[in-house]
């Protein structure tokens, strides 16, 4: 709604999750938003996070290695 008229052809590449902020592509060409979502090509992704928690060296090598988050295991 907030883009201009000209633009309304334009689809987010991926999404941004509730309570996050940062830079949401869009884009008007098909192919390059499914290559760039599927997760077959692992495109690379950055996430910032704060926190007011302490965070020392055991939780930070717990995040490093896969661990199961419900149904699923990290990366």
């Amino acid at each position: 709604d907030v883009l201009p008229m000209v633009c309304h052809d334009l689809t987010p590449v991926g999404r941004l999750d509730k309570n996050s902020e940062g830079l949401l592509l869009m884009s008007n060409d098909g192919k390059f938003i499914q290559h760039f979502i599927d997760p077959a090509h692992q495109e690379p992704k950055v996430y910032l996070v704060e926190t007011s928690a302490t965070v020392d060296d055991a939780l930070l090598d717990a995040f490093r290695n896969p661990f199961q988050l419900g149904p699923r295991t990290t990366l």
